[in-house]
């Protein structure tokens, strides 16, 4: 099993940065399970097509929120707490490598290795919004 961090089309980063500025609450890239016996894939999203962001509403809860609504467990990182966190809306963006087609063949070479991309986070949030959160 390889769990990757796909890349976040530009509107994404927006949509982000946006729901930080208005609730100063985290947003949190969804990993996806890279099979390797699925060769015609799209090595960004996995084949799905889409990329997705859950975007926290409450939270950090040191117990499990008693609520309908989505929940995710962060680690925490310093500047979002450790615990659970109460999901607002879960959003799904083109995956910007394959433009959604999903069973595209994509050639390897134009990606970055693996090891690059382990817990890839775009450099623009990392400076502009510090808050991108990576769950698997």
């Amino acid at each position: 099993m390889t769990i990757i961090t796909p890349y976040l089309p530009k509107f994404a980063e927006l949509a982000i940065n946006e729901h930080y500025k208005s609730t100063k609450m985290p947003a949190f890239l969804k990993a996806v399970d890279l099979n390797p016996n699925y060769t015609g894939y799209c090595q960004n999203c996995a084949g799905l097509g889409m990329i997705f962001v859950q975007f926290a509403e409450k939270g950090p809860f040191h117990e499990i929120p008693m609520t309908r609504k989505a929940i995710t467990y962060f680690d925490g990182d310093g500047i979002s707490g450790k615990g659970w966190y109460i999901i607002e809306k879960t959003e799904n963006f083109t995956c910007p490598h394959c433009k959604g087609e999903s069973r595209v063949a994509v050639e390897p070479a134009k990606l970055p290795i693996d090891g690059d991309r382990k817990y890839h986070k775009p450099q623009s949030l990392d400076r502009e919004l510090g808050r991108l959160k990576v769950t698997a």
